[in-house]
């Protein structure tokens, strides 16, 4: 496992597709999105999605908006405040600036992601199966990237990703389509991995960021452990660059 500190490795990334950088993120600011998003996670901690968008927050959570008036109101406020905190996150120029340096290109976002793997809900064996994120978005120059950070420590007991480096210069592959959002068993536009790759575990600490191509193949473990495994998500793409939308997941371009 190679991790780098504050620096671009492009050589490295170029060859294997990804790259880990240690402690982006303080533990303080794990924490905090953390308290942020579990406001509003449903009870078996399905996955959010673009909780960057005030009414992707609603849409997911419409079961809390409950009791008087004014409680109705708060939870909306938070809505509001929370979305406004994880679009200032999908901009953070330490994440910005690093996906800058690594391609030498101008960045949007398309979208963010939560994923939670917390123990003792149905979500928590959630294992992706082999996929390209590229998959979903299918822009046909592999310019998309998806960034990862460990709101916690990450271990192949509590669920962590697993890739195959070097498979991102196979281009978009064939795949089976499976459902991805709101999908409690093995979601992931199943690849077919070519012999030649080698299965290799992403691990890290609380606050560290993994970036990764759009086109590498990759999956998950589920959670074993008695331990959360919490990860926050957002995809990128290079500016100008044409992408599909979703219809769920309505991917647009955020200016960064």
């Amino acid at each position: 496992m190679w991790h780098v500190k504050y620096s671009h490795n492009s050589l490295f990334y170029q060859e294997n597709g990804y790259v880990i950088l240690d402690n982006l993120l303080s533990v303080k600011e794990c924490d905090y999105i953390k308290r942020r998003l579990e406001l509003h996670t449903t009870d078996d901690y399905n996955n959010i999605l673009n909780p960057d968008r005030y009414e992707f927050l609603i849409s997911q959570s419409v079961n809390k908006i409950k009791g008087s008036m004014r409680e109705r109101i708060d939870y909306l406020k938070e809505c509001k405040q929370t979305s406004k905190d994880i679009r200032e996150l999908l901009k953070d120029k330490r994440v910005v600036g690093e996906l800058e340096n690594l391609y030498e290109r101008k960045f949007v976002g398309l979208s963010t992601h939560m994923i939670w793997k917390q123990p003792g809900t149905e979500f928590s064996k959630q294992a992706w199966r082999p996929h390209q994120d590229n998959s979903y978005s299918k822009n046909k120059n592999g310019l998309t990237v998806t960034i990862n950070i460990f709101l916690n420590d990450v271990t192949k007991e509590n669920g962590c990703i697993y890739n195959y480096p070097g498979s991102h210069k196979e281009g978009l592959l064939a795949f089976e389509t499976n459902k991805g959002w709101n999908n409690k068993n093995d979601p992931g536009n199943e690849v077919k991995v070519p012999k030649k790759y080698k299965k290799n575990d992403v691990t890290g600490s609380t606050g560290d960021m993994y970036i990764q191509h759009g086109n590498l193949i990759h999956g998950s473990y589920p959670n074993e452990s008695k331990g959360m495994r919490g990860m926050y998500s957002s995809t990128y793409i290079v500016k100008g660059e044409e992408f599909e939308s979703g219809y769920n997941a309505m991917r647009k371009e955020i200016g960064l």
